[in-house]
């Protein structure tokens, strides 16, 4: 997300988020690699004593490496720069529970889902978008012979140590 290159701009949005969230408790912000990293500590900056944590891809599974760890009874707010199905920041509710801390709320800069994210708490998002998708065999561009193009960040893919 290239919002989050301007430190000024990325504090403006997370100062929103902040304010959205301003009568909870924040022990640590959680994000997905690799786009949820920079978002994650700018969130994590507006609240204090609050720690920015993210997890990484492990053969298909987000993990808590480099020597991340969640403490029981912490307060995380789960963040993510752009939200499309809500997919990669939902997988993180897992590893927030078994360490026995407890997802308080969902934080992005752009939700993309036009609505189908639907978390079971709180969501904030500086910008909501309607966007259509399509199946593959079902895409106009694709079936003109277009490329398609994912700059994302799902492909990447973490290096055991």
């Amino acid at each position: 997300m290239r919002l989050l290159q301007h430190p000024r701009h990325a504090a403006m949005v997370s100062q929103a988020a902040a304010k959205h969230f301003e009568n909870r408790r924040v022990d640590a912000t959680f994000a997905p690699a690799v786009g949820g990293i920079p978002w994650g500590y700018a969130l994590a900056q507006r609240f204090h004593d609050c720690r920015a944590v993210f997890a990484e891809r492990v053969e298909g599974k987000f993990a808590l490496r480099r020597g991340f760890a969640l403490q029981p009874g912490e307060q995380v707010l789960l963040a993510e720069d752009v939200i499309t199905t809500g997919g990669s920041v939902s997988e993180l509710i897992a590893l927030v529970e078994d360490a026995g801390a407890e997802v308080m709320g969902f934080a992005a800069v752009v939700d993309r889902s036009g609505g189908r994210f639907k978390p079971p708490i709180d969501l904030f998002s500086w910008v909501q978008l309607m966007l259509e998708t399509w199946e593959p065999g079902d895409c106009p561009l694709c079936r003109e012979g277009s490329a398609a193009e994912k700059p994302g960040s799902a492909g990447v893919k973490a290096s055991r140590r």
